[in-house]
């Protein structure tokens, strides 16, 4: 028998409930592994959506290297999966000025 892998779905709401927030679904994994992140756009602004591909290793905010979503304008709508190993993962949208207010 092979094994079951399932990927956890997590859904994220980029611009609300403020412009610059990002609102997961879910902010804890168990058990870890494959993760799909169903990213939607309601604000009004452009808005992307990063992940972490590394472990964060530094408590210094927004140093995220990772995988992104393309820019989404009002109203679109992007998946991104990946497979993440045990730990803490941070995630913000790249756009100038958008992390720090968000």
């Amino acid at each position: 028998m092979g094994a079951h892998t399932t990927t956890a779905v997590v859904v994220v709401t980029a611009g609300s409930p403020s412009e610059n927030a990002l609102k997961l679904s879910k902010t804890s994994l168990i058990p870890v592994g494959r993760v799909t992140f169903k990213v939607t756009h309601k604000g009004l602004l452009a808005h992307d959506f990063r992940v972490c591909t590394r472990l964060v290793a530094s408590s210094k905010a927004n140093s995220c290297v990772g995988r992104a979503t393309r820019k989404l304008a009002p109203g679109q709508s992007q998946t991104l999966t990946l497979t993440l190993r045990k730990g803490r993962y941070e995630y913000l949208c790249t756009i100038r000025g958008h992390a720090p207010t968000g």
